[in-house]
């Protein structure tokens, strides 16, 4: 689903210059772009936007804070929202990634239910090698339900070691669909860089198989009335994450085994459709595997509603504080001023857009991949994304140096345009910078920047205000 960027941590209290000492706390952060919150059932699934986690090891103390794309509501449809936040906290493995498998690494796991009566919040901690430790957490959602802060201090979780998080999955069952952030490391705490790897990863897609007639919804866990997508993937070192695409456009990312997808055909068209998985590595490695699936889905039934939320029967309630009335006399306040307009963004996406030769491990020069697509969206007022860009979006094309491709301004009438026929083919150079900047009356822009360098191809995403790039990644 989603690309992730580190966040400076405003959490830490002091850093030396050669990183912070075992004592010192420690916190990190992740941003996640919007995504498609819509489920195959009919409700709306929380969309995290910022997954922060803060720790001390002195006292123990663990401070969980995921950041909402939209608010989340008690109810819906009579149905109160539950969820669970799952991640575990380690130190980096010498491959350069979060290994959370060492004796006292730590599991923890976040249960809510957003009941009429109040929040339900229960957390599981679990160190490796040792016994669950649950608590009634100290949680609570901000004023206006987009920010869910949890805190507990366990002296059982002192004097540890630890540097990073894994990657981390929020999940709604028995609702369809789950929301993964990708893995971070504390200030201060850089991973080793990864060895040498050039074996890429083993892929294959399960079910559906190669020239399968499919219909109704596919989830990875097949909750309620769903069929199973499942895939098989290993490599030699760890599979980093697995990109599923639809037609070429990218609809989500996979970072945990068991590897599935999730796809409601009832929003594709009869007939013939193409999935494609790629599996990624540590090391950047990528295997692709493409099967052709045939969508008929006249005579489906709808997928049931699904069942009544059930309570943690540990849980207690928080209750929100009073709301303060202040009395006073003389004329009433004005009234509140209006809530902005609601102001559009375009999310795009650009992933393995070229295709380098890579000399003694350097890369000397690079070309458009053939099927190489941008992913262009466009948010609704209610979280969603808007896919059919209807020719209102601007797509402007410059490279430097300029003779690289040129220059082209087009007007969009696709959510993937090919990127040949915008850039063309060209050998590119290392040094060569492709800009795509993307802009439409009255909304948020974005530009993507991609720049070839001897390591390798750096992508670069920024939201456009006023044509200048903030909140770059």
């Amino acid at each position: 689903m989603r690309v992730a960027r580190p966040l400076v941590p405003v959490l830490i209290a002091f850093l030396a210059l050669a990183g912070p000492a075992v004592g010192a706390e420690r916190s990190g952060g992740l941003f996640d772009a919007a995504g498609d919150v819509t489920s195959a059932d009919g409700f709306a699934r929380p969309d995290v936007a910022e997954f922060r986690v803060a720790t001390d090891p002195d006292t123990g103390s663990l401070v969980t804070s995921v950041r909402f794309h939209q608010p989340v509501p008690r109810t819906q449809g009579g149905r109160s929202t539950a969820f669970k936040v799952v991640y575990n906290v380690g130190r980096a493995a010498p491959q350069g990634y979060c290994d959370w498998t060492h004796t006292g690494d730590l599991g923890v796991r976040i249960d809510v239910v957003r009941a009429p009566d109040g929040d339900y919040i229960l957390q599981t901690a679990t160190p490796r090698g040792g016994a669950d430790v649950v608590d009634n957490a100290a949680g609570a959602f901000s004023a206006d339900s987009t920010t869910l802060t949890v805190v507990t201090a366990r002296s059982q979780f002192a004097g540890r070691d630890f540097t990073c998080v894994s990657p981390t999955r929020v999940t709604y069952e028995p609702l369809t669909g789950s929301d993964e952030v990708a893995e971070f490391f504390f200030a201060g705490f850089a991973p080793p860089p990864p060895p040498p790897d050039s074996q890429p990863p083993a892929i294959r897609w399960e079910t559906p198989s190669t020239g399968a007639t499919i219909s109704g919804v596919y989830s990875e866990g097949g909750q309620n009335g769903s069929k199973v997508c499942r895939m098989s993937a290993s490599d030699n070192v760890r599979v980093n994450r697995i990109e599923i695409f639809v037609d070429g456009v990218p609809t989500e990312i996979q970072r945990f085994a068991p590897w599935g997808c999730e796809i409601d055909t009832r929003k594709l068209s009869e007939g013939s459709h193409l999935l494609r998985a790629d599996a990624y590595d540590e090391a950047g490695n990528k295997t692709s595997t493409t099967i052709p699936v045939t969508v008929r889905n006249s005579g489906v039934a709808p997928p049931p509603p699904p069942p009544p939320v059930v309570i943690p029967p540990d849980a207690t309630p928080v209750q929100p504080p009073p709301p303060i009335v202040v009395i006073q006399d003389g004329p009433p306040p004005p009234p509140p001023p209006p809530p902005a307009p609601f102001v559009p963004t375009i999310i795009s996406r650009a992933d393995s857009l070229l295709r380098c030769t890579v000399v003694n491990g350097r890369t000397r020069s690079c070309v458009v991949r053939k099927v190489a697509r941008l992913s262009v969206r466009l948010t609704r007022e209610t979280g969603g994304l808007l896919k059919d860009t209807s020719g209102k979006i601007r797509l402007r094309v410059a490279c430097s140096p300029a003779k690289a491709c040129g220059g082209r301004s087009v007007a969009l009438r696709s959510a993937a345009p090919k990127v040949s026929s915008l850039v063309g083919g060209r050998v590119l150079s290392v040094g060569t910078r492709i800009d795509f900047r993307m802009t439409r009356t009255g909304a948020t822009g974005a530009l993507i920047r991609v720049k070839i360098t001897r390591l390798g191809v750096r992508t670069k995403v920024c939201a456009l205000r006023d044509g200048v790039p903030v909140s770059c990644g």
